[in-house]
């Protein structure tokens, strides 16, 4: 069983009620609609895994008191998916959904990076300014930015992908992933590989460029 969280209820005297909408919490990054959405009637792109079909505990705290509900959530009946193929499907959903969060982090991690050089070059000498000036160039690289004029990241890089691509790659794959209530095909699931393959470099190359 997992837990579910209610937040926000009213405090007003008299029955309430929330919705959860069987999605684990959205990452913070813009809203994106379909092609056919309708105007302040249509839900975003989620950007979260559905919750597994099982049983689930509701919890809510109130003064001073915690109430706890079990609840249980069911699939819609006309999907035939077995149990074992829904939950490869959620498990490499999360997999997708963790590895964009971790490049999120990463490629913000870099700008911060990038802001500290920018500060320590203004009393840097001339050889540390050089120094500075090729971290920074790395750094740069290695969150995807690009070079005036030019398309793409930077080629100091090299054969790395920088975390602004991975997290597009980790956001397509999960967007296959969580199209439909069915098995992942084999090709999916080379590619997650593939992307999990890359960022595992691309993390180590951050890790060095931090010390």
């Amino acid at each position: 069983s997992s837990d579910v969280c209610s937040s926000d209820l009213s405090a007003k005297a008299g029955p309430h009620r929330f919705l959860w909408d069987l999605h684990y919490q959205p990452l913070n990054v813009p809203a994106s609609y379909p092609i056919a959405a309708v105007y302040a009637n249509t839900a975003p792109e989620p950007t979260s895994p559905w919750a597994l079909p099982g049983t689930y505990t509701v919890r809510l705290s109130a003064g001073g008191k915690t109430l706890t509900q079990p609840l249980v959530v069911r699939m819609d009946p006309r999907v035939r998916t077995s149990a074992a193929a829904l939950q490869q499907q959620f498990t490499l959903s999360l997999e997708a959904y963790e590895g964009r969060k971790k490049a999120m982090a990463a490629y913000d991690s870099l700008w911060m990076l990038r802001g500290a050089i920018a500060a320590a070059l203004s009393g840097a000498s001339e050889d540390q300014a050089k120094t500075l000036h090729e971290l920074d160039s790395k750094a740069a690289a290695l969150a995807g930015v690009p070079r005036r004029g030019r398309g793409g990241a930077p080629s100091a890089a090299g054969e790395l992908k920088p975390f602004s691509q991975l997290q597009n790659e980790f956001a397509g794959i999960f967007g296959i992933l969580e199209g439909a209530d069915l098995p992942p095909t084999t090709q999916t699931q080379a590619a997650l590989q593939s992307v999990r393959s890359a960022f595992r470099a691309a993390d180590a190359a951050l890790q060095q460029l931090r010390k």
